[in-house]
């Protein structure tokens, strides 16, 4: 059986209910109607085959002959004649005579009010001999004359012994369509072959390739040729000659093949369809896909009505005419099913209508105020220039699309008006700057590039600086040209102070670390109105430098780092162009000054800004600083995935990205040196040659002393780790918790034993970490001295540096501390060694040094824990990690939250979380409800019984 007659049992039976009907006087007009490839005419064919006893004459209208008078009645006329009886013929001799004017097709015919009855006439006496049957196919596109007569005939059908089967394509545009209509309402019976089944489509497949239909590709041609039968036929004879696999991994490609096998069908029955409907698909074709609710409230076929004009009603008609050929997705959205759809629908226009029906929807598009995004999709494909308006649209357009971060749309909005500019004229110069800013996150190559050529042809030294400012720091130190330029720039009179203080934060960035450098730019900072330059956008990035200048060189104090800096982020809001400042070095600063918290809060929305954009340097730059705060806060396991995930990014060119780079090689280096990770060295090493960063230079050399005492070459490893503090003091860097080298070096002499040295050095670093000031600095220094101190100052030192590191953000160090400190209590059988293991444990769990091993010339354990004790720690650290910081089992927590449940513990008012984290009073409170709800509590009082409990 053919796809046309799959599963029309129903329907030939009903047209046989007819037929008997028929045979007993009482005959009827049925209607066969369908979309074009629904089977309608095969259906009229089955009809005609099981008419046995019938004398069945058949005719079809076409649309070359809808002009042709009584077209489709002369088709019946010669076999209608000759069937009439001879004893019938002299009671018709009126009638006869009238019909026999139409059998010569060249001469005008009667005039049709008396030829109706006449050819009634002669049916009527015709199936007095044998009942009869009509099968017209394509009446919609019957002439006039003959549908009058139809009409004429099916009124009388009632009482004679004849039935009339016509077939009508639904949805086709036809010039006597009210006729039509009467002729439909005459009839008793309508027929609609409805879209096949699974089961049928997957009786087809196995007919045409011997093999049971797979359940996925029998759904994916259900789907792509909407069950319609002519359709499902020239998919499966499409496929059967192409080869393609049915069944397996290639399904895919079946479903694109078979989208592109129905392209010519599906603009040949759009062909037949009125011109709204045809309007109206072009028109969607130009607007792409129609949303259901747009930004400024329209209905789903608002877009398409300002540029076809019609009204609700006729969109709606023609939205269903559309939806009956499958040109849609299932499930009521106006959404084409495949790209080949909008491309077969424009296939037949020429190049210039094309772009005159874009144009024309861009300016309607833009007087009905849709947004500067939709406006610019339709002037992209304009090709012969843009008028004044046109060009403001695109640039408001990529303005909008950088600003959510979509840096290549931004870009391809703008290189239209590239072309269009005079060659060496300003206004290429600005396009080429502002093409930079849209490039510089996907194709830093092509944005530096641009930036070179705009500063060939921009007037001024303003604007020549304002263009260097679009290169990030890595990549402008590279670029002799945007280095002169931003020279120049600095050395101009400037009339915007925040423009010349950006110009000199980027000045000062380019230039490399030296010990006068950095005390000079200590100097500016403690010379200039802080107040002043953190109103504005470019004083924030100079305060971003002059405070990191201050925090590697150790010329400021880490409070006052600290303050300034919580002062920057609190007025810079964290977007994700902030990948492209100095500003994100500023990362670093705040969790080396401890300031974790606020440091913590930026990173996290940076990260967030940054994901909802196309960059991947950007979202490298975020994540990068995402893992040094999880390194500051002792978080291993988190620090070193998120410093893989920064290098991994699809899309990031790591030695463009110097920045990045140095973040990543500090916070692996620090993991190396916490659990001698093989990977971790090796990613360090690979960074070094990657990239200038000293940063990645300094911790190279950490990374070869961490692999040298692994194999237990620990002069070796002491030679290293004082080559990584003597680049680091070459360049400046005195402060302790920016390139803690020292405590390496005393490990490694301790190991070799060399205690003198390696106490004088822990003198040092202690010394370092007092002027320096911050807990975790003082209690890691604090350690050192206890683990080279005697059993009975060892216990004070250590007992001194848990507690001063009780209020540093890093998990490790405390973990450390807290551990040994058990340990001295355990071997001089002092009270509380089973407390402190316990939490010893707990920290340990948490930062991901549960199972780190022993680092050579590190204290071990005076004997093993009790069994009690071990039975402690084992309860603990059995925990989730998440859920240690506020001790409920099966809670899990996000980082803000538990940052904020922390300072509610502790009884600290909302308003006091808000300001100690740098976020609003409204934040603390949603971060609150978020957790009340997790914990199934009904407000602060219930949550701290909880947390109690």
């Amino acid at each position: 059986m053919t796809a046309q007659l799959l599963e029309r049992t129903a329907e030939l039976a009903a047209a046989q209910e007819v037929r008997r009907a028929a045979r007993t006087g009482s005959g009827g007009l049925v209607i066969v109607a369908g979309g074009p490839g629904a089977g309608r005419s095969a259906l009229l064919e089955a009809i005609c085959e099981q008419t046995a006893g019938d004398l069945v004459l058949r005719a079809s209208g076409s649309v070359l002959e809808q002009d042709y008078d009584f077209g489709v009645v002369r088709q019946l006329l010669p076999h209608l004649l000759s069937a009439i009886p001879p004893r019938l013929r002299p009671g018709l001799g009126n009638a006869l005579e009238l019909v026999a004017q139409l059998v010569p097709e060249d001469e005008e015919p009667p005039a049709w009010p008396a030829l109706l009855p006449a050819l009634t006439a002669l049916v009527a006496g015709v199936s007095q001999e044998q009942p009869l049957t009509l099968v017209v196919d394509d009446l919609h596109w019957a002439d006039t004359s003959s549908l009058r007569w139809l009409g004429h005939l099916a009124a009388r059908l009632g009482h004679l012994p004849v039935s009339v089967f016509a077939g009508i394509a639904e949805g086709v545009s036809v010039p006597e369509g009210a006729l039509l209509e009467q002729v439909r309402a005459l009839a008793g019976a309508t027929l609609q072959p409805a879209p096949l089944s699974l089961a049928a489509v997957g009786e087809l497949v196995r007919d045409t390739f011997g093999v049971d239909a797979d359940a996925g590709l029998s759904h994916i041609l259900h789907r792509v040729t909407a069950a319609n039968p002519a359709a499902l036929d020239i998919v499966l004879r499409g496929l059967r000659e192409e080869g393609l696999p049915v069944s397996g991994p290639g399904l895919q490609e079946v479903e694109e093949r078979g989208h592109l096998l129905l392209r010519d069908r599906r603009t040949y029955c759009l062909s037949l369809q009125p011109p709204l409907v045809q309007a109206m698909a072009r028109a969607m074709a130009v607007l792409g896909s129609v949303p259901s609710d747009d930004a400024v409230g329209r209905d789903a076929f608002g877009r398409v009505g300002v540029l076809t004009a019609a009204d609700p009603w006729d969109h709606a008609t023609a939205v269903r005419s559309l939806d009956r050929l499958g040109l849609f997705s299932a499930g009521g959205t106006t959404v084409f099913v495949h790209p080949s759809v909008p491309d077969a629908l424009l296939s037949v226009v020429s190049v210039d209508e094309r772009e005159e029906l874009h144009r024309r929807a861009a300016s309607l598009l833009h007087a009905a105020g849709f947004r500067p995004g939709d406006v610019a999709q339709q002037l992209l494909t304009i090709t012969s220039g843009h008028a004044a308006w046109e060009a403001g649209v695109l640039r408001q357009a990529a303005r909008e699309a950088l600003e959510r971060g979509a840096g290549r749309l931004a870009a391809g909005y703008l290189r239209p008006l590239l072309f269009e500019a005079p060659p060496g004229s300003a206004e290429r110069g600005r396009l080429l700057m502002d093409v930079a800013v849209a490039e510089r996150g996907a194709d830093l190559a092509a944005s530096v590039r641009h930036v070179t050529q705009a500063l060939l042809v921009l007037p001024t030294a303003q604007e020549r600086g304002a263009a260097a400012l679009c290169v990030p720091p890595g990549p402008a130190a590279a670029t002799p040209a945007v280095a002169e330029a931003l020279r120049e720039a600095g050395e101009a009179p400037a009339e915007d102070p925040d423009f010349a203080a950006r110009i000199e934060a980027h000045r000062r960035a380019l230039e490399p670390d030296t010990p006068q450098a950095l005390a000079a730019s200590v100097e500016r900072l403690q010379t200039m109105d802080v107040d002043q330059h953190l109103c504005g956008e470019g004083g924030r990035e100079l305060l971003a430098v002059l405070l990191r200048a201050g925090t590697v060189g150790a010329g400021l104090r880490a409070g006052t780092v600290a303050g300034l800096g919580a002062k920057i982020l609190l007025r810079e809001p964290a977007r994700w162009s902030a990948a492209f400042t100095v500003l994100p070095s500023l990362i670093q600063v705040m969790v080396t000054a401890d300031a974790v918290d606020r440091a913590e809060h930026w990173a996290l929305t940076f990260l967030h800004e940054a994901g909802k954009g196309d960059s991947a340097p950007a979202l490298a730059v975020a994540t990068a600083g995402q893992a040094v705060v999880r390194m500051a806060q002792g978080r291993l396991r988190e620090a070193r995935a998120a410093a893989h995930t920064a290098m991994d990014l699809p899309g990031f060119d790591a030695p463009d990205w110097p920045e990045v780079c140095g973040s990543v090689a500090t916070v692996l280096s620090s993991v190396a040196l916490a659990t001698h990770e093989p990977q971790a060295c090796e990613r360090v090493l690979q960074l070094a040659q990657a990239t200038d960063d000293p940063r990645a230079a300094v911790a190279a050399r950490t990374v070869r002393g961490v692999q040298a005492l692994s194999r237990g070459a620990v002069a070796e490893a002491t030679d290293a780790f004082r080559s990584a503090g003597a680049q680091a003091a070459r360049l400046g860097w005195h402060n302790p918790q920016w390139m803690p080298w020292r405590p390496a070096v005393v490990e490694a002499l301790a190991a070799s034993g060399r205690p003198a040295q390696a106490a004088d050095l822990a003198e040092e670093e202690h010394a370092a970490a007092l002027d320096w000031g911050t807990p975790t600095a003082i209690g890691r220094a604090l350690g050192l001295k206890a683990a080279l101190a005697g059993p009975d100052e060892a216990l004070d030192l250590w007992r001194e540096a848990v507690g001063v590191l009780g209020s540093s953000p890093d998990l490790m160090a405390r973990a450390r501390a807290t551990t040994a400190l058990a340990r001295q209590l355990e071997g001089a059988r002092m009270a509380g060694a089973e407390d402190t293991f316990v939490e010893a444990a707990r920290l340990s769990a948490e930062c991901g040094l549960t199972d780190a091993p022993p680092v050579p010339g590190r204290s071990q354990p005076v004997g093993p824990p009790t069994a009690a004790v071990t039975g402690a720690v084992a309860a603990q650290s059995a925990r989730p990690a998440a859920l240690r910081s506020v001790g409920v089992r099966g809670v899990e927590l996000t980082p803000s939250e538990e940052s904020v449940l922390g300072r509610v513990r502790q009884g600290w008012t909302n308003q006091q979380i808000a300001d100690s984290l740098g976020i609003s009073r409204r934040a603390v409170e949603k971060t609150l409800t978020g957790t009340y709800r997790k914990f199934g509590v009904r407000g602060r009082t219930e949550l701290l019984a909880v947390l109690g409990n």
